[in-house]
């Protein structure tokens, strides 16, 4: 077999690994991984009681982006990733992370973790860096497209996940202030 369809095959389990994982809610899939981002807030209750994750999901599905799911996976852990589907005419995009807010009593903190997905990571070493290395001299251009293409995709994630990270310690702090 010729290097081109041994990589395909990689590029395509890693896209089911991305798929059956996120839509089995494995907790180990959200758990272990290699991070591309960590944001943290401090909380000051003593035991930091996470929001419920329908009350997350209602705040974070839009009409113009594809909406972000979440599933309880213990006390102090919610799963998170975006939608599969989006609909029509909203805003879809490859994600390279998936999510695990989590609540940490010890260090009075809630973070949200980035682990990156097995499908864009087998993408980028087996096809988009190959190509590049062969094409850059042709085409001075697709490499900074493709780092620009990578970083806008982290961009949008990185502010999302931030954003899933203040609302749940917004709605910790109001019910805490309610309490």
């Amino acid at each position: 077999m010729e290097n081109a369809t041994v990589f395909f095959f990689v590029v395509l389990g890693a896209l089911a690994v991305d798929v059956l994982a996120g839509l089995t809610w494995w907790p180990d899939y959200f758990r272990i991984g290699i991070p591309l981002f960590i944001r943290r807030q401090p909380f000051s209750q003593a035991i930091p009681v996470l929001p419920g994750s329908q009350a997350l999901a209602d705040r974070f599905t839009s009409a113009w982006v594809v909406p972000i799911l979440f599933k309880r996976l213990s006390s102090t852990e919610i799963a998170v990733r975006e939608s599969f589907w989006g609909g029509f005419f909203r805003f879809t995009y490859t994600p390279l992370v998936h999510g695990l807010l989590e609540a940490d009593p010890v260090a009075r903190e809630i973070r949200i973790v980035g682990r990156v997905n097995a499908f864009p990571l087998a993408f980028l070493i087996c096809f988009a860096v190959p190509f590049s290395i062969r094409t850059s001299a042709d085409d001075p251009f697709l490499v900074p497209f493709l780092i620009g293409l990578f970083a806008f995709l982290f961009l949008i994630q990185f502010v999302r996940y931030g954003n899933v990270l203040f609302e749940a310690r917004r709605v910790m702090e109001s019910i805490h202030d309610h309490a």
